[in-house]
């Protein structure tokens, strides 16, 4: 056989003796290029073109005739021939009996089993002492298979902790391409791993060095974080692989864990990874059970994604969640200095600062304006996403959150915002968790059923090992030394398949020498007998590590056991050799973690009553002399042990601290839950000597409670803490705390809209504040009952009565309460029509609003104002207030309140006509709505949307809309969405000619209008009830129902539907002959048509309807003049249209094609 060797110098072996390759210079370089293309004939004049390029064609030919007359003299005899040949072109004959290195080199390459073997052959690049132009393409080509080989076999090294030779193959890497930066971190992570920090810290400061001589530049910044992790000697950021602890007295075998049983969820975890690099991220939930291997699945995928260059992110999540939003916080804290070095808004770095404090450290951020809590929480969100939106820009980006079964609401919902802006992005969220701890009511199953809804998430079940996967993973153990059938069946059967519980048996094996080939049942038992395998030190140890948490740092467990330092240490480098606890990376507080939660919760199990409580009172005393820059970080946690150490006096405070920290970073059920805990410790016990103090914090406490559940909504449970604050405050004797009560009690009516209620509050809120005689009191009485009159509609005199309080607040410097005045008196002029006013109002509101800081009563204000303009058919006003609102939460980053000002303004494009404007604003709100979860706004675009649509003639996109948005709302339980989604399918199927369907759905909205008592959907109903009615003949009964609409519309002062009302009227009346009152209703309609034709919807069909009723009163001459305005407004409407598609369908309205009927073809009906 013939073996070829084309990688590095070329060479040919023929029955094992090399080939001299005496011939003329492109004889080689001609048989390369035929063995290189042996599947193709290839043309004599292209071939010679290609090895003699500057050459005429003639001479070139003759070259190559001489050159295959060489090459066949060089080459041993062969039967066949090594060529095929005839006059127009020449191949390599692949039924010859040869072997071709580059064949076989390409062969090996595609698949992961043969990688080492391809990389042998590559001797070095393609036909390196050759130059011709065309050896440049494959030479690259193969280049660049053996580069991705080597990447390949460096992460496969990696993954099974065979660091010595994962750094070979990294630099073999770097061999060829010194620059490759991802690879020197792939590198100095290796060294770091397999304990070689000053190889790590040499290999940086060696590439640094190169950069800066030949680049004049600096490495990148995650190389740089990468150095400063190593630097400090702590976990790596990205990828969790487990630090290996140093070697010990108690030194164990070092062995690492077959990952094996989980191609089909790793498969699935691939192409989403590979989806995601491609711009089409997303959320992965894997769930399973304790000890299933979600970890090591997740730390799989992580190093895979870092050696095809992704950012790999992490962060876990401790028992009880000691901070809000904690493993999203961990993973940003692992790269504070990337963090600090990306372009990012401004605003969205300070709104993150609060939840990761080292950013402000190194820059100078804005201070914000504030919201209210629930859209501040918004921009909280926005800010994130943001964040890890930059961080996915340079390379595609890996979260990995761990443990979300310990999440709460606050941290969900955030996930559920990533899921959101990850969806088209190159970013894919991979979050873990137990099935068995979340309920059909957790937090994360809601957000898992409403993602799926939308298929914004994928969901693995990792299920336990097969019997298959167990016996290959036992027997592929070097460690165990061919473990005997009966040992690998009993693993089998007692673990079940659970990898931690196998993983732990390795263990025990290998901790003594002749282990009994009995194995308890159930992993705690097995980590118990483990523990019983520890030196009575270290098992002391391990207590009190267990009491601080699963996570614990060396300096806390040393000081709170009393022991010395040697003393700790070697205790701790007991526990990290029998792999029961491990490094943590520098994520969270604490530096150190048991290598899995179950070994924790079993240690602490164990440790008797009355010794548990010593250990936690300990712990939190150490806690609190050690870190007293952190007691606000750490609040939770020294609330727990000083809770469980017996001492409430101390845990209240510590636990008041917790919840006012959760409530600034708008995690509301957490901070409940630090609530909770305080209230409970002062139920029926005297904690505090002094009884008042007692009582503020029971006041503090319930407050805040009561400020929680307002937030979210529970009105009973607000009833129910406004009575317990009732109690305090009678305790108290505190006059101040009364009126707080009764201040509060008056808002919570008002939400409700329980109007007696709230009067009552009122009046005994003024009575008690005049019996105070203190402006403050004094102010909120007039304000809550201005603000009761102006929602009863009872204007009159509310503008003097809020000028005394605004005049009250300013003496005493409140700036809110003089904001929330001007706001009730803007909305008070829109009630009384006084719109040339309002605007001076919100002036104010905003000039005050800027010495505050607090816009969210102006975002309000602007909001309402807007929108009661636009009730009232100011669509100009309505505009501008609109983009008033828009640049101010652009600029203070209220995205919700961005998305409703874009809203707004779509349905002012749409009344006003301006089809392009009101597209695009409609298309933004709907991708902001959909960004931030808002479902009810994505529900109200789509009816806004659908109206245009229908207006435009688009029948069909129109009703699509209004049943999708249908269905939103009902699974929202929005009585008003679901009628105004049945009255615009009404409107739909009218215009479609479908009046029975029209007919039955108009009275599906009278139904909901009158469960809803709204007078605005009545009168709609009635109207739309009415024109199908008149359309199917049902003359007497059309025009009672429109009649009834229209006194309802007349009653509301909305001019544009009343005019829309007459028109269909008009139509009844001269349908049913009464011409006197088709004439009387036509005059009015005009008369309103006179006083404001932009706010019509369709202002040609009133000409046309009037148009009809001249002629059918004999006037032919009015009639065509009305025809004629009729039909210039109608193409007016139909230039303004900006695609053709549109402009015709809106010619073919009923209406329309009436009027051209008549213009054109002189064709009434």
């Amino acid at each position: 056989m013939l073996h070829i060797y084309l990688l590095g110098q070329p060479r040919l072996v023929w029955d094992s003796q090399p080939l001299p390759l005496a011939a003329p210079p492109k004889t080689l370089p001609l048989c390369a290029y035929l063995l290189l293309h042996r599947d193709t004939p290839i043309k004599r004049a292209a071939l010679s073109y290609i090895l003699w390029p500057d050459s005429p064609e003639k001479e070139a030919r003759a070259n190559l005739r001489r050159h295959i007359h060489y090459l066949q003299k060089m080459l041993p005899a062969s039967e066949p021939g090594w060529l095929r040949m005839d006059g127009d072109s020449i191949q390599w004959n692949a039924d010859t009996s040869f072997w071709l290195d580059v064949a076989e080199f390409e062969r090996l390459s595609a698949g992961q089993a043969a990688l080492a073997q391809a990389i042998d052959l590559y001797n070095g690049d393609l036909l390196s002492n050759v130059y011709d132009d065309w050896v440049y393409i494959d030479r690259e080509r193969l280049r660049d298979i053996y580069l991705g080989d080597l990447s390949q076999l460096v992460y496969l090294e990696r993954s099974r902790r065979n660091y010595p030779q994962a750094v070979v193959y990294a630099q073999m890497v770097l061999a060829c391409d010194p620059m490759r930066e991802d690879i020197v971190r792939q590198l100095i992570a290796l060294r770091y791993e397999s304990g070689d920090r000053a190889g790590a810290l040499h290999d940086y400061e060696q590439f640094a060095g190169q950069l800066h001589r030949e680049l004049g530049v600096e490495p990148m910044p995650e190389t740089r974080l990468l150095y400063e992790a190593v630097y400090r000697n702590t976990r790596l950021p990205g990828a969790a692989a487990e630090a290996r602890p140093a070697e010990s007295r108690y030194s164990l075998p070092s062995f690492s864990m077959p990952f094996t049983g989980r191609d089909n969820e790793m498969g699935v975890l691939t192409a989403l990874w590979q989806q995601a690099a491609a711009g089409k991220g997303g959320l992965a939930l894997v769930s399973g059970e304790a000890g299933v291997g979600k970890t090591r699945l997740v730390c799989e995928l992580a190093l895979r994604a870092e050696g095809q260059g992704g950012r790999v992110l992490s962060g876990g999540t401790a028992p009880g969640e000691p901070r809000p939003y904690q493993a999203v916080t961990e993973a940003l804290e692992s790269v504070l200095s990337l963090l600090s070095a990306i372009e990012l808004k401004p605003t969205w770095l300070a709104a993150i600062a609060p939840l990761i404090p080292g950013i402000s450290a190194n820059r100078s951020l804005p201070s914000l304006p504030m919201l209210n809590p629930e859209r501040e929480r918004d921009r909280l969100f926005e800010a994130l996403a943001s964040c890890f939106q930059r961080l996915s820009e340079p390379r595609p980006l890996l979260l990995l959150l761990e443990d979300l079964h310990w999440a709460g609401e606050a941290s969900v919902a955030l996930l559920e915002r990533l899921a959101r802006t990850a969806a088209s992005k190159p970013i894919l969220v991979v979050a873990t968790y137990r099935g068995e701890e979340t309920g059909r009511s957790h937090p994360l199953r809601l957000m898992r059923r409403s993602l799926e809804w939308e298929r914004l998430v994928r969901h693995i079940s990792l299920e336990r090992l097969t019997p298959d996967s167990v016996v290959q993973l036992l027997q592929s153990l070097p460690e165990l030394e061919k473990p005997p059938q009966s040992l690998v069946a009993s693993i089998q059967s007692k673990s079940e398949g659970n990898p931690l519980f196998i993983e732990h048996l390795i263990y025990q094996r290998l901790e003594a020498k002749h282990a009994s080939d009995t194995i308890p049942d159930g992993i705690q038992a097995l980590i118990q007998q483990r523990l019983e395998c520890l030196s009575p030190g270290a098992r002391s140890l391990a207590e009190v590590a267990a009491t601080v948490g699963t996570s614990f740092d060396i300096e806390t467990v040393q000081e709170a056991s009393g022991w010395d330092e040697n003393e700790a240490i070697s205790a701790l480098s007991e526990l990290l050799d029998h792999r029961l606890a491990r490094e943590a990376g520098g994520k969270g507080p604490f530096g150190l973690a048991f290598t899995h939660h179950l070994i924790q919760s079993v240690i602490y199990a164990g440790i008797p009553e009355q010794r548990l409580k010593r250990w936690h009172l300990r712990v939190g005393q150490v806690m609190e002399e050690l870190y007293p820059g952190r007691s606000e970080e750490l609040a939770g946690e020294l609330g727990r042990h000083f809770a469980l150490g017996g001492n409430a006096g101390q845990a209240i405070p510590y636990l008041l601290a917790a919840a006012r920290r959760a409530t600034a970073l708008y995690a509301g059920e957490e901070a409940l839950r630090f609530v909770s805990q305080a209230l409970d410790l002062l139920e029926g016990q005297a904690v505090f000597e002094d009884v008042l103090a007692g009582l503020q914090y029971r006041w503090d406490l319930l407050s805040m409670r009561e400020d929680l559940v307002h937030r979210s909504g529970d009105r009973e449970a607000q009833k129910a803490v406004l009575d317990q604050m009732e109690e305090t405050a009678r305790q108290a004797k505190n006059p101040g705390l009364e009126l707080e009560c009764l201040l509060r009690r008056a808002s919570c009516w008002h939400i409700m809209g329980l109007r007696q209620l709230e009067a009552d509050a009122v009046a005994e809120l003024k009575r008690s504040a005049a019996s105070t005689n203190h402006p403050r009191w004094q102010a909120e009485a007039i304000r809550t009952e201005a603000a009761l009159q102006v929602a009863l509609g009872q204007c009159s005199d509310v503008k003097i009565r809020l000028e005394q309080a605004i005049q009250l607040y300013r003496s005493i410097e409140n700036v809110p309460g003089q904001v929330s005045c001007c706001c009730l008196l803007a909305e008070a002029e829109v009630q009384q029509g006084h719109f040339d006013q309002v605007q001076a109002h919100l002036d104010e509101a905003h000039r005050l609003a800027e010495l505050k800081g607090d816009y969210s009563l102006l975002v309000q204000a602007l909001r309402a104002a807007s929108g009661a303009i636009f009730a009232r058919q100011d669509f100009t006003t309505a505009q501008r207030l609109a983009l008033q609102s828009l640049d101010l939460c652009r600029a203070i980053g209220d995205r919700e309140g961005e998305a409703d000002a874009l809203a707004r303004l779509g349905a002012v494009s749409t009344r006003l006509f301006c089809i392009e404007g009101a597209r695009q604003y409609y298309a933004q709100a709907r991708d902001l709505y959909h960004a931030l979860g808002k479902r009810q706004g994505q529900a109200a675009v789509l009816v806004n949307t659908g109206i245009l649509d229908v207006r435009l003639g688009r029948y069909t996109e129109g009703q699509g809309a209004f049943e999708r948005a249908g269905a939103l709302f009902e699974a929202l339980e929005d009585l008003r969405g679901q009628a105004v989604c049945a009255l615009n399918l009404c409107m739909a199927a009218f215009f479609r000619g479908e009046y029975a369907a029209a007919r039955s759905a108009a009275r599906d909205g009278l139904d909901l209008a009158h469960r809803m008592q709204s007078q605005v959907m009545e009168a709609n109903a009635l109207s739309n009830l009415g024109a199908a009615e008149r359309e199917l003949g049902e003359l007497n009964e059309a025009i009672a129902h429109m009649e009834a609409g229209m006194r309802l519309h007349r009653s509301l002062g909305q001019s544009a539907e009343l005019g829309t009302d007459l028109c269909d009227l008009v139509i009844a009346y001269l349908r049913r002959g009464s011409l006197d009152a088709a004439r009387f209703a036509s005059s009015e309609m005009m008369e309103i048509y006179a006083q404001d034709a932009q706010a019509m919807v369709h202002p040609q069909y009133i000409l046309w309807a009037a148009a009809l009723v001249s002629r059918a009163g004999g006037d032919q001459t009015g009639a065509e003049a009305l025809l004629k305005q009729a039909c210039t407004v109608m193409q007016e409407k139909s230039a303004a249209i900006p695609d053709d598609e549109s402009r015709a369908t809106f010619l073919e309205l009923p209406f329309n094609r009436e009027i051209r009927l008549a213009c054109q073809q002189g064709i009434w009906p």
